[in-house]
């Protein structure tokens, strides 16, 4: 198979080359969003060591958005369903975002140039970037944080005038579910494959409008909004059920007690939930009824999303990975936020520190059952 150096530079510098037009977005200026402080549960750090991402983040008291700035890019080409761009003899850094270019066998030359394959091309007058990387169309939470919200710009607004949306490649029934919610958008899109690259005449790209995961941006929250009005529900009004979302059926970070903490939210008026057999009208219409969730860290939590403002959420962490990224999205759709943290099975002496933080674990029963029964969560 063929292959091409590219040389990876920022849009910034991509500004400077006569094909690339810039316009910055009026209504995403740079902004702090304030997060609330953990206001249940493990209110202060635990006092047994643990790893936290972002690091030193527990008193955190707010995250930076930064202003989104729309590219026009001329004579493009999307590179799988991964959505790296080049651009002549170029690579936008911003689209490598969560790529991992290694696993996939792509090849980095030096710090600044990428070898990547020549795969067959398709042509594409003109579409809107809806990818993100080797998770946009694997993991449940990255579609809805990552990828969605491009779709809800364009369906609220016309960022994008008659472009198609570009959405990688579908491998899961949600991503279809999702876009006959939004049938302007499933009868205009195209699908980047794992095994093509897309020639693309006129693309638009704007790199932190979705802001990842650590940064979710506030004014998302319009489209979700329309979304919960277009499957039949209220999304102002807090909810009244109250939801254990169980990941008992987990095959990594799998909670060794999940049996006993699951009975025990039973006991005290909890549903006890698994968004596996649900559709995603299901799902959206189940969050948005939710007044209190609680569950262990895991990718079904961002359909807190749909959750109306003040619903209380419990997220269950453990010692080897206390995730913030949800307690963010929190922040950001005005949540009341709390946590406990359990502990993990040890690493073992042939494990890498990646794989020890799939370990199974362990929740403290009494203290679980405590929180969940008592104020300020209740």
């Amino acid at each position: 198979m063929d292959k091409k150096i590219y040389k990876v530079i920022t849009c910034a510098d991509l500004e400077k080359i006569e094909r690339t037009r810039t316009g910055v977005l009026s209504w995403s200026p740079d902004i702090d969003v304030s997060i609330p402080a953990v206001s249940y549960g493990q209110i202060a750090p635990p006092d047994f060591p643990y790893w936290e991402w972002p690091p030193s983040n527990w008193y955190e008291a707010s995250y930076s958005v930064l202003q989104a700035k729309h590219y026009i890019l001329n004579d493009a080409k999307v590179h799988t369903e991964t959505g790296v761009i080049t651009v002549g003899d170029y690579c936008l850094k911003e689209s490598l975002y969560l790529v991992f270019p290694d696993a996939q066998g792509w090849r980095w030359v030096s710090e600044s140039e990428l070898e990547i394959p020549v795969l067959p091309e398709r042509a594409v007058e003109e579409g809107f970037h809806a990818c993100c990387g080797w998770v946009g169309n694997r993991n449940y939470a990255h579609w809805w944080i990552d990828v969605v919200p491009v779709v809800g710009h364009q369906v609220l607004r016309k960022c994008f005038g008659n472009a198609k949306a570009l959405l990688p490649q579908f491998r899961a029934k949600y991503q279809r579910q999702t876009l006959d919610i939004i049938p302007e958008v499933r009868d205009r899109h195209i699908e980047v494959m794992a095994d093509e690259c897309l020639s693309v005449g006129r693309l638009h790209f704007v790199p932190s409008l979705t802001g990842g995961d650590y940064h979710p941006q506030p004014w998302n929250s319009a489209f979700i909004q329309e979304l919960k009005l277009r499957v039949g529900v209220d999304g102002a009004r807090r909810g009244h059920r109250k939801i254990y979302l169980s990941r008992k059926d987990a095959t990594a970070r799998k909670m060794l007690n999940e049996d006993r903490i699951s009975d025990l939210a039973y006991r005290h008026g909890f549903e006890v939930l698994e968004t596996g057999g649900m559709d995603l009208k299901q799902q959206i219409q189940t969050f948005a009824q939710a007044s209190h969730v609680i569950s262990p860290h895991g990718a079904g939590l961002a359909n807190l999303m749909f959750s109306a403002p003040g619903t209380k959420m419990l997220e269950l962490h453990y010692d080897n990975s206390v995730n913030w990224s949800l307690r963010r999205m929190a922040a950001a759709a005005n949540l009341s936020y709390g946590c406990l943290v359990g502990r993990q099975t040890p690493r073992q002496a042939d494990q890498s520190e990646d794989a020890a933080r799939e370990n199974p674990w362990h929740l403290p029963e009494a203290l679980f059952e405590n929180v969940i029964s008592t104020k300020p969560f209740i």
